[in-house]
């Protein structure tokens, strides 16, 4: 992650904000390399910062209106960091990010972006005519030009050269025509991506370009759907058919530990449904080889021989047995095997014959 240097001169400013139902809540996701931008809108109430691990753990708790990642990281990019991405916003709540050339925007809600590495730093800006009418543009200020994206030195930070269909591209660069600032309302939670940093916030045109931001992640639909009555909409809750007012997740697998307990047979607070290892209780959910079955599950049997034949007299079998490895001691019978099993076998072969001797 490279680090970010942000000089950031807070104006005193006044501008006249629309009162709205309730006081406006940002969360600031990885201050420590955020822009700064949004927060300078004289709009919000409340203003609360946490890292991304903190993130995770908070789910959808906070009741906030609008989610800024401050830059992206292995949790955001995680799956667990995606669906909760996912889940915020289809409850509702804007989401607002500056991603840098060369970092990774998969998390991105509607398929992720593919961020482009061209970055001149001396890209001049265009707002494409499609754009035009777009909410971004049109509101709160309809008179936005390409003047007010003018750039100060190095601009442009990061360029997404392939937009999902659910984005319509705000800005773009003349230099490379790739998207600068990708917008969607697609959702019941609207998101703003940008690659742009624009101005320092005392300059008026700056003001005017986060107004109309912040006012228009502002404009989604929040979900009023509560299936359960336990005060969590059900895109942010972690049962949403049972009651569970804490939203409690002990193991932190995106599963309320009142749905676990609900269908958790070994009681290792793993839903069966996401246990890899169901019958048998194992809250690391260890998976050593990758198979998707736990090692308490997977532990894997030797093939011994004892006396009698090398090889059954029944048929033999199409398949090596599961869960059975080859050994060396299998390995050595190999001329033996050879010798009452013809053709010479393979190392299937040899499996079958050492384990049908015991």
């Amino acid at each position: 992650m490279r680090s970010r240097s942000i000089g950031i001169v807070f104006g005193v400013v006044a501008l006249l904000v629309a009162p709205r139902a309730h006081a406006q809540k940002l969360l600031v996701v990885n201050p420590n390399c955020s822009e700064a931008d949004l927060q300078g809108w004289p709009g919000w109430a409340q203003i609360s910062t946490v890292d991304s691990t903190q993130f995770l753990a908070q789910g959808c708790g906070g009741g906030f209106d609008v989610v800024e990642i401050g830059c992206t990281d292995s949790n955001i990019t995680s799956p667990a960091g995606k669906q909760l991405i996912s889940n915020l916003v289809q409850a509702g709540i804007g989401v607002y990010s500056t991603v840098f050339s060369g970092e990774d925007a998969s998390w991105v809600p509607g398929g992720g972006l593919t961020v482009s590495f061209a970055d001149t730093c001396g890209d001049n800006v265009d707002i494409p005519a499609a754009s035009l009418t777009h909410p971004i543009i049109t509101f709160p200020d309809p008179d936005l030009t390409v003047a007010d994206f003018a750039p100060v030195g190095c601009a442009v930070h990061g360029s997404y050269s392939v937009v999902p269909p659910s984005y319509d591209t705000i800005l773009s660069s003349t230099d490379t025509s790739n998207a600068v600032i990708v917008a969607s309302n697609a959702f019941p939670g609207r998101v703003l991506i940008r690659g742009q940093h624009h101005h320092d916030l005392s300059e008026a045109r700056a003001i005017r370009i986060n107004d109309s931001i912040a006012n228009w992640l502002l404009g989604g639909t929040p979900s009023t759907t509560d299936s359960d009555g336990d005060g969590a909409v059900d895109p942010c809750d972690n049962c949403p058919n049972l009651s569970n007012p804490g939203q409690e997740d002990t193991d932190h697998d995106g599963v309320g530990d009142a749905c676990n307990d609900a269908d958790d047979i070994d009681g290792d607070e793993w839903a069966d449904a996401l246990d890899n290892c169901p019958t048998i209780s194992n809250p690391t959910q260890q998976d050593t080889d990758g198979n998707g079955v736990g090692d308490a599950c997977n532990t894997p049997k030797t093939a011994t021989a004892t006396s009698g034949p090398m090889h059954s007299t029944t048929a033999r079998p199409s398949a090596t047995p599961p869960s059975w490895t080859v050994t060396a001691t299998a390995l050595a019978m190999r001329a033996t095997c050879a010798s009452e099993w013809a053709p010479t076998p393979t190392a299937t072969d040899i499996v079958i014959c050492t384990t049908t001797a015991r």
